[in-house]
């Protein structure tokens, strides 16, 4: 039988234990945030670098040329004619978001990575692809557990 001294001898050591094991683990927590930190920082300055980067190379002049008349541009928005091919290109993204998505890619990616292009995707439905879909999907057969 433990006597009351051996219980709390027993009693000291598991508390000594665990008092042990909180100081080292929240030791360990704290050298993981301040690593995090660190990488986050990092990681910030390779952003606000590439936002400099890409600001400097937006100020530079660009040279535009206006190759459509302005006869082919109120003729195509008369509906005469067809759309010159200018006109009917993809739409830009704007340089702003260009930054934006750069700057995400390097947040979350690391520094080691680069954006090589990017282009506006749009959602036109086919609706044969549409009704393909649907059909496939209504084929499968869903068993209902009784």
């Amino acid at each position: 039988m433990l006597s009351w001294g051996d219980a709390a001898l027993t009693l000291a050591i598991v508390a000594a234990g665990c008092a042990a094991s909180s100081f080292l683990l929240l030791r360990r927590v704290r050298q993981t945030v301040v690593e995090h930190q660190r990488q986050i920082e990092r990681r910030l300055s390779v952003i606000t670098e590439a936002i400099t980067l890409l600001e400097t190379r937006l100020a530079e002049p660009e040279v535009l040329t206006d190759s459509l008349s302005a006869q082919e541009i109120e003729a195509a928005s008369n509906g005469e004619g067809t759309l010159p091919a200018l006109l009917r290109e993809p739409e830009e993204i704007s340089a702003e978001i260009q930054v934006a998505i750069a700057a995400a890619t390097l947040a979350v990616l690391g520094p080691n990575t680069r954006v090589r292009s990017t282009r506006m995707v749009h959602n036109a439905v086919s609706p044969w692809s549409q009704q393909g879909r649907v059909s496939v999907q209504s084929s499968h057969n869903l068993r209902v557990r009784r």
